[in-house]
C-alpha cells in the first residue's frame, strides 16, 4: 500500500476595515517513499483564515484523490478543520461551503479505500507549509 504524508496551511490578507474579505491564500505539500508529489501555493478565494485553511486541506484531498489509494496522514494546524473532517461536520460562516468542499472530497477518498489520519499539529511543526501560504502575500494574518 502507498503512503503518504500530507501538510497544509491557509493563510489570510486582510483588505482592511472596509474590505473585510481579503484574500484567502493555501500551502499544500504531499510526501511519498519516492519523494515530493504535491509542493504549491494557490489563491483560494476570500473569506477568513478558516477559508484559507479548508482550501488549503482540500488542495490535498484533491491530490490525493489522483494518486494510487494509499494511506495518508494529513496533518496541519488548524483544529477547526481537523475536527470539522473528522467529524463530517461543516463549519459555520464564511468558511462553510469551503467546509462542506474539504467533507465531500474526503468522503470520496474513503470511499475510494483510502485511509486518512488527520492530525492537528504545532504551527511550529508545520513550518514549511506556512511559510508556503504566506509566500503569495506579504501582509498576511
Amino acid at each position: 500500500m502507498h503512503n503518504y504524508s500530507c501538510w497544509f496551511d491557509g493563510a489570510y490578507t486582510w483588505q482592511g476595515k472596509w474590505n473585510p474579505y481579503g484574500s484567502a491564500v493555501a500551502g499544500a505539500v504531499i510526501r511519498a517513499e519516492h519523494g515530493d508529489l504535491l509542493n504549491t501555493t494557490k489563491h483560494v478565494g476570500s473569506g477568513s483564515c478558516n477559508v484559507a485553511e479548508f482550501g488549503a486541506v482540500s488542495l490535498v484531498l484533491e491530490r490525493l484523490l489522483t494518486l494510487p489509494v494509499g494511506q495518508a496522514v494529513v496533518k496541519g494546524d488548524s483544529k477547526i478543520v481537523v475536527n470539522s473532517l473528522r467529524k463530517s461536520k461543516p463549519a459555520k460562516g464564511l468558511c462553510h461551503d469551503a467546509s462542506i468542499k474539504a467533507i465531500t472530497l474526503l468522503s470520496c477518498l474513503l470511499t475510494q479505500g483510502w485511509k486518512v489520519d488527520l492530525c492537528w499539529v504545532p504551527r511550529g511543526l508545520n513550518t514549511e507549509c506556512d511559510a508556503l501560504s504566506k509566500s503569495l502575500s506579504p501582509l498576511t494574518h
